[in-house]
Parts: C-alpha cells; sequence; structure tokens
C-alpha cells in the first residue's frame, strides 16, 4: 500500500498503536499474550485511512507476568523512535521532492520485526 505525502504535517500523520489483544494462562505455570501492532496514515487518498495490522503470541512463565506492563511501555518508545526515524528521512525526501511516495507496507514490516524483539525468540520470528 502506498500512499503520497506531499509536505511536512502529512508525514506527522502516519501514526501506530502497540497493545497487548489478549491473555490465556495456557498452563498453571505459562501464559500465551497476543500483541497487536496497527500502522495507521490518516488521510490515504484524502479520503480513507490507510491501516495495516498484524498480531504476535508470545509465551511467558506466570512469575513474568509482572514485567510484561514496563516492557510494553518500554516497546512502545522503541517503536515511537523507529517511527520517527522514518519521519525525519521522510521529512528529507520532501525536501528533494515535493511529494514523496511511501510505502506503507514496508514501514509497518519493520515496526513489526522491532516489535517482536525481546517479545518471541529469534528462531520463532
Amino acid at each position: 500500500m502506498s500512499m503520497f505525502v506531499s509536505n511536512v504535517s502529512d508525514a506527522e500523520k502516519l501514526n501506530f498503536s502497540f497493545e497487548i489483544r489478549k491473555v490465556t494462562y495456557a498452563k498453571l505455570d505459562e501464559a500465551v499474550i497476543d500483541f497487536e501492532l496497527k500502522a495507521t496514515y490518516e488521510p490515504y487518498r484524502d479520503t480513507e485511512q490507510g491501516t495495516k495490522s498484524k498480531s504476535f503470541q508470545a509465551r511467558i512463565k506466570t512469575s513474568e507476568i509482572g514485567r510484561i506492563k514496563q516492557a510494553v511501555e518500554k516497546k512502545k518508545e522503541e517503536l515511537n523512535e523507529a517511527l520517527n526515524e522514518i519521519k525525519d528521512k521522510i521529512k528529507i525526501l520532501l525536501e528533494l521532492q515535493k511529494k514523496v511516495e511511501v510505502n506503507l507496507s514496508s514501514i509497518f514490516d519493520e515496526l513489526f520485526d522491532i516489535s517482536k524483539r525481546g517479545f518471541v525468540p529469534e528462531e520463532d520470528s
């Protein structure tokens, strides 16, 4: 899904949300957490909202549940930093051309990889 960014304020309309959708106690000592990442660009083609979302699961020991809330907040900060870097690159490109085509799918894929890091073992990613 491509979008066209024609000014700096449009670049700022690219956002994300990272949330816990569901927690399931799979076993007495293990829980499964469903995470969801959603990337949104509004307006997309003047009237539509461009959105991509994807979820993943992480298994954790029930003794580690207390750290999850803090880990999610830290992950949101990490994602925000990455998105700000992407926006900065778009702004630089806008200095070269009045309209920049940006692929929301590739931005989303980059953010999704970041969102899984630390929650899902590398070989499961």
